[in-house]
């Protein structure tokens, strides 16, 4: 966090393979944002970064909130995470 923003591809990352090793399981998942209403200290704007470590392969995606509430942010936050998810089966 030190060397990179918090809300971030890098931290989530990190986040996602330190769930998977922790726990042992050949699934970890990391997301990291900012859903507003407004904008953290040291972020760029009102996003999360998504990460699922599958056996050691990783998938990242950024979801931006333009214009979206923050219910409608975590909510986008959980569909896409599901439908990352899935695809990883």
């Amino acid at each position: 966090i030190k060397d990179h923003l918090i809300v971030s591809e890098v931290i989530a990352k990190e986040m996602a393979t330190s769930v998977r090793l922790i726990t042992k399981s050949d699934i970890g998942v990391g997301v990291t944002g900012n859903a507003g209403p407004d904008k953290q200290e040291n972020t760029r704007d009102l996003e999360v970064w998504i990460a699922i470590d599958f056996k050691g392969n990783m998938v990242t995606k950024k979801v931006l909130f333009d214009h979206l509430t923050r219910l409608q942010a975590i909510k986008k936050t959980m569909h896409t995470t599901y439908e990352m998810l899935k695809d990883c089966f």
